[in-house]
């Protein structure tokens, strides 16, 4: 990022495609600054940061806020390994720069009654993304209250406490309401400030001396990782197996139209061949098991 300095205060907005991350920002800073769709069809397909100035704001002591919209890692334009690879590069070249991590906020969309693959695969990616050290440091916001009923929602949210998000709660992950709001996206903020003066028993407005690194950026600035090699890499992998369980699946009941399926995992192939560059011994095991697919 140009223009970055030591003193600000990164904190990325995650979370699927449909989530509410350009809202949450737009809310945020007052004014439409990023692009928001009204589908399920991304606007979001760059990493883009928003410079908020605070200069009278006890929470920031004369720190800026860098808010960073994300595209999930279901993104309707973009290849997922690739996204991955932006994202991971940006956060990597912030650290690099000295810039510091406040948190992450990770939106999910409440009407969802549960997790689809695609949600799911995004989900797993995030977890690899910021490891276990920095799930206290998170706050996983839920959003769209307004569009279904309460006791809904209040069921959706036990299941992920109960289930997806249990092990990140656990280890002091923060769960919120985020509405459509201004006071709410300022309160979510807030809460990975509070959780930074808390970890280090300072009072607001007090010095903060030790920020949040996530996993990513360890692996690609301190251990030198590709982004392929690393843990949110290898958890991008792993969706090509289950893909192929289902390509084997569909086979085994005797369905003749596998155009679908083969398009995915040929997909899939490519995005990795790209990142990767698949071995030799790679190929072959694919082909061993069926999958004969021109690179």
């Amino acid at each position: 990022m140009q223009g970055g300095l030591p003193t600000d205060i990164v904190i990325p907005i995650m979370g699927p495609t449909g989530s509410g991350k350009s809202t949450f920002i737009n809310n945020l800073v007052g004014e439409d600054v990023v692009s928001v769709s009204q589908s399920m069809e991304s606007c979001t397909t760059d990493i883009t940061h928003i410079v908020v100035d605070t200069p009278n704001n006890p929470f920031f002591n004369g720190r800026r806020l860098i808010v960073v919209d994300t595209p999930g890692f279901d993104d309707t334009k973009g290849d997922d390994l690739e996204i991955l690879r932006r994202i991971a590069l940006w956060l990597a070249s912030s650290y690099d720069a000295g810039m510091k991590l406040g948190g992450v906020i990770y939106l999910h969309d409440i009407t969802q009654p549960r997790m689809v693959r695609s949600t799911r695969n995004n989900f797993s990616v995030f977890n690899k993304l910021c490891g276990k050290d920095a799930f206290a440091s998170i706050v996983l916001g839920t959003t769209r209250w307004s569009d279904i009923s309460l006791i809904e929602a209040q069921n959706h949210l036990e299941a992920l406490s109960q289930t997806v998000w249990k092990d990140m709660i656990k280890r002091g992950s923060i769960v919120q309401q985020v509405d459509n709001t201004k006071a709410s996206a300022w309160l979510t903020i807030y809460l990975i400030l509070g959780r930074l003066h808390e970890q280090q028993g300072t009072t607001i407005g007090g010095s903060l001396e030790k920020f949040t690194v996530l996993k990513i950026q360890q692996e690609i600035v301190n251990l030198q990782k590709t982004v392929c090699s690393t843990e949110a890499g290898r958890a991008l992998r792993s969706g090509l197996q289950e893909l192929l369980v289902e390509q084997k699946r569909l086979r085994d009941a005797g369905e003749e139209d596998l155009d679908d399926i083969n398009g995915r995992i040929g997909k899939t192939l490519r995005q990795l061949d790209d990142l990767c560059q698949l071995s030799p011994s790679c190929r072959k095991f694919l082909k061993i098991f069926g999958i004969v697919i021109y690179l």
